[in-house]
């Protein structure tokens, strides 16, 4: 007899569900209806819906149930205003009824706990027959109560068989509860090989995805409520609201919508009524507290297993330690004895090689420090003897050759300050008669024509002596054989000269505005706009011709 698909539906609340011989995916389908009852009842179609079943297995356990009693058919009601989370509102009515129904549900929970428990952990259900077989006949009564549990479309069990299977029998240990907690399962779950013939690269899932998807979808009947929401097992309900709304996000396939699935489409939606089942489960308070004191059951019982290990173990340990320690203490006092006689020979040695190794350093030391002194004397007399050469130099006026022997004396005798200074005022010497040569020879070129040759003499006596008079000669001849860069060096020179602490007085006051005014012209030549432009102004304030007046405009416009 097929049901309208209309039909609605009412649990019997008069009818003991343990005298009845329902199998699992009865009790999950018994369930769903008690969850959506409310209003005018759940319709073969919800249930349907609600269960991932097809609407023909779901229609003949509905007729099973009704058969049986525990379903009764019931006339339509004004729905009442839904509940959070899109759970309906349970029937305002006497507070008697309420109590019967929170009692019924304590009393399948603890029966599916029981066979749970006879079973040997396997929390599965069996699925829907298969295409073209027979349905199973009803099993005879047993003493036990079976859950509320069923298989999906894809075969993966869901309800409290489901929860139970995965998260009771088989609860991971506290190490891996803390490591998994908040994972995503597909992070979690070992991926499907690369070879696998239901990966597809031509869909928009990309391959890893599927490669997990696959995964997952293929132990889904093994996978236990937390453990699909990426969680464990816990009862704030905010965790598992905030846990499925991620799930579903990564399974829902309107996150593809548009794009090419294949097979893929029915994958999903397997993973998502799986998912949203677990989440509908989870929110129950009742259920989900089953799951969660048997979690934290297991959780005590490996700690209480693990402590008496230790215990066991660091019983061992002290006797062992306390044996090892005994030993040790015999070996040690004989090793002390042993120790004292080999130190005692060994210092005896020490002492002796020690008083050895004293005296030859003394010894070392001594002749070093004869070395050393005879060494300094003859470097003093060879000093004094490049010292009486340079002064005989320094006396015919060889001033470059005086100031060599004396460096060369400063390095025999490095502690002689005499040798140094000579060795200075001889240098400058040298440099101003060296300096006075070249500029000679720079005037003598210049009278004959030869204008480069004289400024490259102009700018060498320059750098030999750069005084004021020899750089107010060298940076204007530079400048006019178009020598830039040399001209700028020297100009640098001439201004550290001219704003520095000590007055150099080889020039007259237009001199000093004339050579400011040359100045300007090498930074302006060389591109260094804003020192042109100091040098400039300089120049006018010193001298304030009509020469130095254009150049400062010039400098001014850079």
């Amino acid at each position: 007899m097929a049901l309208a698909p209309t039909l609605r539906l009412a649990v019997n609340r008069d009818q003991d569900l343990r005298a009845l011989p329902l199998s699992p995916q009865d009790f999950y389908v018994f369930s769903r209806v008690e969850a959506l009852s409310g209003g005018d009842g759940p319709s073969i179609e919800d249930i349907a819906s609600a269960s991932g079943l097809d609407s023909d297995t779901a229609n003949a356990i509905v007729e099973r149930l009704i058969e049986l009693g525990a379903l009764v058919v019931r006339e339509a009601q004004p729905a009442p205003k839904a509940r959070k989370h899109g759970r309906p509102a349970p029937a305002a009515g006497n507070p008697e009824l309420r109590e019967r129904a929170r009692d019924r549900r304590r009393r399948l929970l603890e029966a599916q706990m029981r066979m749970i428990r006879e079973a040997g952990g396997s929390g599965a259900p069996e699925g829907p027959p298969p295409e073209g077989e027979p349905k199973r006949k009803p099993k005879a009564k047993s003493t036990s109560t079976p859950q509320r549990s069923s298989k999906t479309a894809d075969g993966s069990v869901v309800g409290p068989a489901a929860g139970m299977g995965a998260e009771s029998q088989n609860l991971p240990t506290a190490a891996a509860a803390s490591e998994h907690e908040g994972r995503p399962i597909l992070e979690a779950v070992r991926p499907v090989a690369l070879n696998d013939t239901r990966l597809d690269s031509a869909l928009a899932v990309p391959l890893e995805s599927q490669r997990r998807m696959l995964a997952v979808h293929d132990r889904l009947g093994q996978i236990g409520h937390f453990e699909l929401l990426g969680l464990a097992p816990t009862d704030d309900p905010k965790v598992i609201r905030r846990a499925f709304h991620i799930t579903s996000r990564e399974f829902h396939p309107d996150a593809f919508y548009g794009k090419e699935l294949g097979s893929f489409r029915k994958i999903l939606d397997d993973l998502f009524r799986r998912s949203r089942a677990s989440y509908e489960f989870l929110m129950d308070a009742e259920q989900r507290r089953t799951l969660v004191d048997a979690y934290l059951a297991r959780l005590q019982r490996e700690h209480e297993e693990t402590q008496a290990v230790a215990r066991a173990e660091q019983a061992r340990k002290e006797a062992e330690e306390a044996e090892a320690l005994r030993l040790a203490a015999e070996a040690e006092s004989e090793a002390k004895r042993e120790a004292r006689r080999e130190l005692d020979e060994r210092m005896t040695v020490v002492r002796t090689e020690q008083r050895a190794r004293l005296a030859r350093r003394e010894q070392k030391r001594v002749e070093a420090t004869r070395e050393q002194r005879e060494a300094q004397a003859e470097n003093s007399r060879k000093g004094a003897v490049l010292a009486g050469r340079a002064e005989l130099e320094q006396a015919q006026g060889r001033h470059g050759a005086a100031a060599t022997l004396y460096r060369l004396a400063l390095q025999e005798d490095p502690g002689n300050t005499e040798y140094e200074r000579l060795w200075q005022e001889c240098l400058a010497v040298a440099r101003s008669d060296r300096a006075q040569e070249q500029l000679e020879r720079a005037r003598e070129l210049r009278r004959d024509g030869r204008t480069r040759e004289a400024a490259e003499a102009y700018g060498q006596a320059a750098e030999a002596h750069p005084s004021l008079g020899n750089l107010a000669e060298a940076i204007p001849r530079l400048l006019d054989v178009d020598e830039d860069e040399r001209a700028h060096e020297l100009a640098l020179k001439a201004v550290e000269i001219l704003d520095g602490p000590n007055e150099d007085v080889s020039l007259s006051q237009s001199e000093r505005g004339q050579l400011r005014a040359d100045c300007a012209r090498a930074f302006l030549a060389a591109g260094d706009g804003a020192r042109a432009r100091t040098q400039a102004e300089r120049a006018v304030a010193i001298m304030p011709t009509a020469e130095t007046r254009a150049l400062l405009s010039k400098a001014k416009q850079t």
